[in-house]
């Protein structure tokens, strides 16, 4: 959690959000994350899509269940919002296959830890790709 500056072993995430840490991208894929701006899957919360993730294992093997579900508001959302849940899962993912760069939990964290001498060298990236309001959060108005 990086948020809290913990790493969570796999008991932990288990118990906290009912998912396998390998599922927790799909898990957020389906339940949102409000954090990054991603809706999620109408009416899944995380009681739902741990239970979903429990029986068919995958964010993909779900959709692929959901026309034979029964007939719900449940199966209609997941039917109807599936594009969405897997660009979701797409922007959520991290990319781990960066030339150069070698990726752990650990060099993760530290990263969240930017020096503040580092952030004027932020604001251009953040203008360019319109992230608007952290840069609002980050340099004041913009």
């Amino acid at each position: 959690d990086v948020r809290k500056k913990l790493l969570l072993d796999a008991a932990a995430v288990i118990e906290l959000h009912g998912v396998e840490p390998h599922q927790m991208v799909d898990y957020l894929a389906m339940v949102g994350d409000s954090s990054d701006n991603i809706a999620g899957i109408t009416g899944i919360g995380p009681k739902t899509a741990a239970k979903l993730l429990l029986e068919h294992k995958t964010l993909d093997a779900i959709l692929s269940a959901a026309p034979h579900m029964k007939t719900s508001k449940r199966q209609q959302a997941l039917i109807e919002d599936s594009d969405g849940a897997r660009q979701a899962r797409r922007l959520i993912a991290l990319q781990r296959d960066v030339p150069g760069i070698e990726w752990t939990a650990e060099s993760a964290l530290a990263a969240s830890e930017a020096h503040p001498s580092q952030l004027p060298l932020l604001r251009p990236f953040l203008q360019k790709h319109g992230f608007r309001m952290l840069e609002r959060k980050l340099f004041g108005s913009a």
